[in-house]
């Protein structure tokens, strides 16, 4: 069948979908023009505040790919350096395996080109879905690290009932518009511009006519699974099926650690018991790599997909572990790692990372392995490889990781990092139309080959398609969501004031004086006798006190809050009560209550404090997702 004959006919529903691409074009072209050349004129007038023109300010593509590639303001402590990095090595794995095995297809001496696995090398094609297990254990940091965020901030607010409607809004919100766009782009566009391309001899799979509607649910991974619309959609649905029976874990995680730490453990096993007892009962193999030593055994192969490959009962294990990293993160400000214990840990990492990754080379090449084998790499290969990401992170985030942590936090990634859902969604698309255009029949010679003719294009036709992607779609409708939802998803902040009857209003509730939610209590004029806490007396009386080197640990450690106490002294114009003394490190000084608890938390946790992480939510993209 040539692909003239196979090319979809255009019908309404073409029109349909190319109608609403032109209406989104036409809106960032209005929003853009309007932002570029009016926006600072009308802005604090009613026309500039009024939600139609906020609205089409959010289509300014302008200002979206500004934000895309922004990187002001981004490396402060607090924030999870790699993660932009981990984000754009995964994708590029990705769209690397899907490029190799499209490829492979098309090319005049395939058996030359299956050679190439029995390299040590190239093994990193065979297991290029561990890229997919990181875009999971990111998911699940990313989930655990926001929402202790938020719990932190407002413990009450974080678990009404309608902060948890709008945990589940707010997803299916910002991951949608982009998805459901490049299903219809796929299914009723796509299609049709796939002729005159004499490379694909085979039919392109067009289930997206009968099963577009289980991607726009979200259970493509269990209803006609084997006829996916859209092949790389599967990972969207089991994301997003973990995202919603994450509360199980996140919920006893903020009222009891230790019965949060158990039920996740209690999940982990029973999935890893789960992931070993189907392989032994179905005969799989150890990945989702077709080209293995398969058991004769198994009778169907498919079923691979559905109860291993896409499952979120099995994907979880990697994804908890994210989890519980992400709350980790989030509520341990500090952590000290001996210097010795922290090189073996990232030995003992990034030896488990290249384990799992090139201990699969025979049974790639043929060799077929036990059943126990089978079982054990499937079911202990992702908990390992979430292990050796897990410390990676945490190394990285709290300090340790060295030069490491310097070129995986470097902000040039941090664009990329920005465009991983666009690039996901699309790159499926122009691996396809990249490798079919071409007129000329493929004859594979060496790796370098693919790289240099296929894969490096690949990957920047990606990216190029994917900033304009983003901004047009992906980051317009978060804007859009947080016109319409902000206030929702945000909730109503506390407001203190004083009414009658020494009654004080905080938000929506009142108060009878309890003492955490009344203003500050207006003390009488002080005594003469009582003496006045002078700083800059205590801070000479401190140096003499001190030594040289330990006048040295304190400009270092303590300067921070007395540098804070100065600075209130300078605005306000008042001096604390002089109550008790406090002792710290050898020296007495005349401190107030009021701020000695603080003075001594400040101290300590000096020594490696990091600030309040800015929120990944509000940056133009899903950082959520993954």
């Amino acid at each position: 069948m040539s692909t003239d004959e196979q090319a979809r006919k255009t019908d309404y529903k073409t029109w349909i979908t190319v109608t609403v691409l032109c209406i989104i074009g036409a809106a960032s072209i209005i929003g853009t023009i309007y932002d570029y050349f009016f926006s600072k004129k009308y802005e604090q007038t009613a026309l500039g505040k009024s939600t139609i023109m906020q609205c089409f300010t959010a289509f300014s593509i302008h200002t979206n790919i500004a934000g895309i590639f922004s990187t002001e303001n981004v490396r402060k402590s607090g924030q999870i350096g790699p993660i932009h990095f981990m984000r754009l090595i995964s994708l590029v794995w990705i769209v690397t395996g899907h490029v190799a095995s499209t490829a492979s297809v098309l090319m005049t001496n395939p058996l030359s080109a299956a050679r190439i696995i029995e390299d040590w090398s190239t093994q990193i094609l065979t297991n290029a879905y561990f890229a997919v297990d990181t875009f999971f254990f990111m998911s699940g940091l990313l989930v655990a690290f926001m929402w202790f965020k938020g719990y932190y901030s407002n413990k009450r607010m974080q678990m009404s009932p309608l902060t948890w409607i709008m945990f589940y809004v707010h997803r299916i919100v910002r991951l949608s518009p982009s998805y459901y766009l490049v299903i219809a782009f796929y299914t009723f566009v796509f299609r049709t511009f796939i002729k005159n391309m004499p490379n694909l001899l085979y039919h392109l799979p067009d289930s997206c006519e009968e099963n577009w509607w289980t991607n726009f649910i979200y259970l493509n991974n269990y209803i006609d699974y084997a006829n996916q619309c859209y092949l790389i959609s599967w990972y969207l649905a089991t994301d997003l099926q973990m995202y919603i029976f994450s509360p199980i874990i996140l919920i006893p995680l903020a009222i009891k650690p230790l019965l949060g730490f158990i039920i996740a453990v209690l999940i982990l096993l029973a999935s890893t018991a789960a992931n070993m007892a189907t392989i032994y009962k179905y005969y799989f193999p150890p990945s989702d790599y077709a080209l293995g030593a398969m058991d004769p055994r198994m009778k169907d192969l498919n079923k691979y997909t559905l109860l291993i490959y896409g499952a979120p009962w099995i994907r979880c294990q990697i994804y908890i572990i994210g989890m519980l990293t992400g709350y980790l993160l989030q509520t341990k400000k500090e952590l000290h790692i001996n210097r010795i214990v922290n090189i073996a840990l990232w030995v003992i990492s990034l030896a488990l990372g290249a384990l799992v990754v090139f201990s699969l080379k025979d049974w790639a090449n043929g060799v077929l392995m036990s059943l126990s084998a089978r079982a054990f790499y499937s079911a202990l290969s992702k908990v390992a490889w979430g292990i050796a990401l897990s410390y990676i992170t945490i190394s990285c985030f709290y300090g340790y990781g060295g030069p490491i942590n310097e070129f995986m936090s470097w902000s040039i990634w941090i664009p990329f990092g920005r465009l991983t859902y666009s690039a996901y969604l699309i790159h499926y698309c122009v691996v396809y139309y990249f490798i079919g255009m071409s007129n000329v029949p493929f004859t594979f010679t060496n790796f370098s080959f693919l790289v240099v003719s296929f894969i490096l294009p690949a990957i920047a036709l990606t990216y190029f398609f994917a900033i304009f992607w983003s901004a047009v779609i992906e980051i317009s409708t978060g804007k859009i969501e947080t016109i319409f939802l902000g206030d929702a998803r945000k909730g109503s902040q506390p407001v203190i004031q004083e009414i009658p009857n020494k009654i004080f209003a905080y938000g929506n509730h009142l108060s009878l004086q309890l003492p955490h939610l009344r203003p500050p209590p207006s003390h009488p004029p002080q005594r003469q006798q009582e003496t006045i806490w002078d700083f800059g007396k205590s801070k000479k009386s401190l140096y003499k006190l001190l030594k040289r080197n330990e006048y040295k640990s304190y400009k270092r450690e303590e300067k921070p809050v007395f540098t804070k106490i100065s600075r209130w002294e300078k605005n306000t114009g008042n001096k604390p009560r002089a109550v008790h003394d406090i002792s710290m490190n050898g020296a007495v000084h005349q401190f107030a209550p009021q701020y000695s608890r603080e003075l001594a938390s400040g101290i300590k946790s000096s020594r490696r404090r990091r600030k309040e992480p800015v929120d990944p939510m509000e940056t133009p993209a899903v950082d959520d997702w993954m």
